[in-house]
């Protein structure tokens, strides 16, 4: 009889063990994927900020090497061009 006690205890705990690592689990889940949304997010932001930058400088340098005006938008595509590859 104290065998079939300790045997259903043990049971009921490795259960709850995996009923808690199973909660654990999906929260974790959740936290990674909000992480993910947000390093996305500033992935997107540093890369906008670096095309700015990009498309002043190239208007800058071809002003000062060859006298010509770039438009922006021709920058900002050359710059596009250049990142992407």
């Amino acid at each position: 009889a104290a065998q079939a006690v300790a045997a259903k205890a043990k049971a009921k705990g490795a259960k709850d063990a995996e009923n808690r690592v199973a909660k654990a689990d999906a929260e974790i889940g959740v936290k990674m994927a909000v992480a993910d949304k947000a390093l996305a997010k500033a992935r997107d932001k540093a890369l906008e900020s670096l095309e700015a930058l990009a498309t002043d400088a190239a208007t800058d340098i071809v002003a000062k090497l060859s006298g010509v005006t770039v438009t922006p938008a021709n920058a900002t595509k050359a710059v596009k061009a250049f990142l992407n590859g």
